[in-house]
């Protein structure tokens, strides 16, 4: 069962001394580890272009939850019943509130459809 994964199969490798090239000796070579995770030239323009479009979505994401917090008491006055202000206040809050409660699920969702749709392109380009 452990030799299914991408986890499994580099452990199998290892354990049959596949994985990483051997010494005269019998040992390890540290090149066959320390090659493959290091690089030059620092982030390439992929990895910056992800940092930034993220750092963005983050931007606009907490200025919609600060503007919304700010505009609480007008959204309370406009979309809940004029009767008592405290409670269309507390109405107002409790939605934006919904909000930060339903992040978490939002997150898991399409995050496994994120990663599921990641694996099957990245399985189809793999060698291995």
């Amino acid at each position: 069962m452990v030799g299914r994964t991408p986890i499994g199969n580099a452990f199998s490798s290892l354990a049959a001394g596949t994985l990483f090239g051997k010494t005269q000796n019998g040992g390890l070579k540290m090149s066959a580890v320390a090659g493959t995770a290091s690089r030059a030239g620092g982030m390439s323009r992929d990895e910056k272009f992800v940092i930034f479009a993220s750092s963005l979505g983050t931007i606009f994401e907490w200025y919609d939850f600060y503007l919304y917090a700010v505009l609480a008491p007008f959204f309370a006055s406009l979309f809940f019943p004029a009767g008592n202000d405290t409670a269309a206040l507390l109405s107002a809050f409790a939605t934006y509130a919904a909000g930060f409660l339903v992040r978490p699920f939002g997150a898991l969702i399409f995050g496994r459809s994120a990663i599921s749709s990641d694996a099957s392109t990245l399985s189809s380009s793999r060698s291995w």
